[in-house]
C-alpha cells in the first residue's frame, strides 16, 4: 500500500511540470527537468515492480494457506467419520458391553495435526481472529472430551462443529464471505453449538 501511494505521489510531482503555468519554467530548464522526469519515471517503474512482486506473492501466500485449510479439514473430517462410527457402534450393542473397556481399545483419533497447521506462520498471520479463537477453544474442548465413552457424543460434536468454522474460513480466504459475514455466520455457528452441546459460548456482539 506504501509503494502504491508513493507510485501515485511520484506521478503527480512529475504531472505540474506539464502544467501551462509551468511550461516557460520547463524551458529554461530543460536538462533538470529533463533528469527530474527521468528519475521520476525510473523510480515509479522500481515501485510497480515491487507492487506486482508484492501482490504476486501475497496471492500465493494465500492459496497456500487455503490448501493447508483444506487439509485442516479433511483432517478433522476422518477424526469425525471414525468417531460419529464408533458412536453409532456402541449405541447398537446390548447392555452387557463392557463399552468402557472396548472405546480404550478403540479410542476416536484427535485431529492433532490442526495444532500444526495453526502454528505456521503462512497461518496464523493470515486466518481471521473469529476462525483462530474459535478453532483453539473447540481444539481445547475436544482433547477434554476423548477420555471417556459417555463423552463421545459431545466429542463427535465438536469435531462437526470445528470442521465447519474451518470451512467457513476457506469460504472467507476464497473471498466467497466478507469479513461480517464470517463474524455473524461464526456466531451463529458457535451459538447453536452452545445450545446443542449445553457448553456457555459468550459472543462479542453488543448486547
Amino acid at each position: 500500500m506504501l509503494y502504491f501511494v508513493l507510485t501515485l505521489v511520484l506521478v503527480a510531482v512529475g504531472g505540474f511540470v506539464f502544467l501551462p503555468r509551468f511550461a516557460k519554467t520547463a524551458e529554461r530548464n530543460a536538462l533538470g527537468v529533463n533528469f527530474i522526469l527521468t528519475l521520476i519515471a525510473t523510480l515509479v517503474g522500481v515501485l510497480v515492480a515491487i507492487n506486482i512482486s508484492e501482490y504476486s506473492a501475497g496471492q500465493a501466500e494465500k492459496k497456500d494457506m487455503i490448501k493447508l485449510l483444506n487439509a485442516a479439514v479433511e483432517t478433522v473430517d476422518v477424526s469425525f467419520d471414525y468417531s460419529q462410527a464408533l458412536h453409532e457402534h456402541f449405541e447398537s450393542l446390548d447392555e452387557q458391553t463392557d463399552i468402557t473397556k472396548l472405546y480404550h481399545n478403540n479410542m476416536p483419533p484427535l485431529p492433532s495435526y490442526l495444532d500444526d497447521i495453526l502454528v505456521l506462520p503462512i497461518v496464523s498471520k493470515n486466518i481471521s481472529t473469529s476462525s483462530l479463537s474459535n478453532v483453539v477453544n473447540l481444539s481445547i474442548l475436544a482433547r477434554h472430551l476423548v477420555n471417556t465413552a459417555e463423552e463421545l457424543p459431545y466429542y463427535v460434536n465438536v469435531l462437526e462443529t470445528l470442521k465447519k468454522v474451518l470451512e467457513l474460513e476457506v469460504s472467507y480466504q476464497l473471498g466467497q464471505l466478507n469479513e461480517q459475514q464470517l463474524e455473524l455466520q461464526s456466531t451463529d455457528l458457535m451459538l447453536n453449538f452452545s445450545k446443542s452441546s449445553g457448553v456457555t459460548y459468550k459472543t462479542n456482539l453488543p448486547e
